[in-house]
């Protein structure tokens, strides 16, 4: 696969949204901002079909009104996030080419519903690209390749510059997905301190280990979602402390 930097497009959608295009940052904000929310709510589901109806709520809000006007209202947005995405398209149009988004490589439509469908070759994704190093490097601890899978989780916890969307505070639509997101650097966090445990770098391990603890009361506080099992992080800890010769860390991870 070619580098990051050479895809066709990149999309960024932790903290707030960015976008590359041709390896060029792009002004989302010359955007509508109907338009924005199509990119993100699609980007974020790469490959599913989401209907009208799921498209004119995360626009819109699950608010009564006419379906159809908001429908009518909504669907030039698309031609517009086409043709910013893509601007040989543009070039089409230009030439007199009839319908020219029907030729999109990003986002395909079939019968009122739409899809973000770019290709892993020419699209890259940061929230997908984080989640699956948290999965790599878990499949590297649970094989005990312990320096791959603190790479891995390093990586991961380098692409979460913030939670997903920040910016967007009061999208509904936006609360499952940041959670989950929250929720799964919790699992980087301390897959790396378990990691650095592993390599003897005790010290190291105890401060990946608060790390995950800080982002554990961060999820409850900010996103009202409880994770179970503290026990096993603190026992972490501990140990981390004990094998660094720090028996005052001990007590205070054992007393918290």
């Amino acid at each position: 696969m070619a580098p990051v930097e050479d895809l066709a497009l990149r999309v960024c959608l932790f903290d707030h949204l960015e976008v590359w295009v041709d390896g060029q940052r792009v002004d989302v904000q010359t955007l509508r901002r109907e338009a924005r929310t199509l990119l993100k709510r699609m980007a974020l589901e790469r490959g599913r079909t989401l209907t009208k109806a799921e498209l004119i709520d995360a626009v819109y809000g699950p608010e009564d009104g006419d379906f159809d006007k908001r429908w009518r209202a909504l669907k030039p947005r698309f031609t517009e996030l086409r043709l910013f995405l893509e601007p040989g398209l543009a070039a089409l149009k230009r030439r007199g080419v009839k319908q020219p988004g029907r030729r999109s490589r990003f986002i395909k439509s079939a019968s009122g519903t739409y899809r973000f469908d770019a290709s892993k070759a020419v699209c890259w994704v940061d929230v997908e690209a984080f989640e699956e190093e948290v999965r790599r490097g878990e499949g590297l601890l649970a094989a005990r390749k312990w320096r791959q899978a603190a790479e891995a989780f390093q990586r991961a916890v380098d692409l979460y510059r913030g939670d997903l969307l920040r910016t967007d505070p009061y999208e509904a639509w936006v609360a499952p997905f940041r959670t989950r997101c929250a929720d799964r650097l919790v699992d980087a966090l301390e897959g790396m301190a378990h990691a650095q445990l592993e390599l003897g770098a005790f010290d190291p391990a105890a401060d990946w280990c608060a790390k995950a603890l800080d982002q554990r009361a961060a999820l409850a506080r900010d996103h009202q979602h409880e994770r179970p099992q503290l026990e096993g992080v603190y026992r972490l800890k501990m140990r981390a402390h004990h094998y660094a010769g720090d028996p005052q860390g001990v007590k205070q991870a054992f007393d918290a």
